[in-house]
């Protein structure tokens, strides 16, 4: 398996991502308003997404996507994440 280009050795990153996927791995098929905060909120501190204020979008930096909805942005990552590790 090849790492991802956001990823580096940093231990807060591996720690992000192992409760990232405990997290999914509790509710495979649903994600609360609540918990796709803390996702989106988890990938803008690791710059895997670009929030932007003004309009109220997130950009997804390794496809470009934007949404306007956490939960979009969720289900979206977890989606392209499984397509990369597949």
């Amino acid at each position: 398996m090849t790492p991802h280009p956001y990823e580096s050795d940093s231990h807060e990153q591996f720690e992000r991502r192992q409760l990232a996927r405990d997290r999914d791995h509790n509710n495979a098929l649903q994600i609360a308003e609540e918990d796709a905060r803390h996702i989106v909120t988890d990938l803008v501190d690791a710059g895997i997404v670009a929030p932007n204020p003004e309009s109220k979008q997130f950009r997804h930096r390794p496809t470009g996507e934007v949404f306007h909805s956490c939960i979009c942005l969720a289900y979206f990552h977890r989606g392209w994440l499984a397509g990369v590790d597949g």
